[in-house]
């Protein structure tokens, strides 16, 4: 099996979800989220952020990626990285919710907050308990920061600019877009 992202896998839960009756695609998002809610704003107002609109990117929502975190580096959680508090921007909506097409992994980040909060689990044993196990992909997890029993199977990761990530590899609160 080829991976191109986490966000892939992020979405099968999701879809797993729906198909099981827990997520209606087409609900306000802010039903399943317990502790954050997207804030409202005059793009909500008409539209609401959804599973459906966020899982095919046209919910409206900022930040487009996330560049990671270093190993000693302060790692903020999930809440705090959609509020602005990590090393991007809040994720908010800027424009009415299914107006049209922009990727957002900040709306994926919403979706990994949903999952964990209606599953009450971490985002880690989520997929691994539902995704990876099934998948028999034994040597892949979303643990992050990385647990000590995968360090010595883990590629170095490098920066754009050829430079060896801090720690070897990039730590992502983030997990559902970019995680795996």
């Amino acid at each position: 099996m080829q991976v191109r992202s986490a966000s892939q896998f992020a979405a099968l839960r999701a879809h797993q979800l729906v198909e099981s009756g827990l997520i209606n695609p087409d609900t306000d998002a802010n039903e399943y989220l317990k502790y954050w809610k997207v804030p409202e704003n005059e793009f909500t107002k008409e539209a609401k952020v959804t599973t459906r609109k966020t899982l095919n990117h046209t919910a409206g929502l900022t930040v487009w990626g996330f560049p990671g975190y270093d190993k000693g580096d302060t790692i903020p959680t999930v809440p705090e990285v959609l509020d602005g508090k990590g090393n991007t921007n809040s994720v908010r909506v800027y424009k009415k919710p299914g107006e049209s097409w922009m990727y957002s992994g900040g709306g994926y980040t919403i979706m990994q907050l949903m999952i964990t909060d209606l599953e009450g689990s971490s985002f880690p044993e989520i997929m691994q308990k539902n995704i990876l196990g099934p998948l028999g992909m034994i040597s892949s997890t979303f643990e992050n920061p990385l647990s000590e029993k995968y360090h010595i199977i883990a590629a170095t990761g490098y920066r754009g600019d050829g430079t060896k990530v801090e720690g070897k590899w990039p730590i992502y609160p983030e997990m559902a877009v970019a995680g795996l």
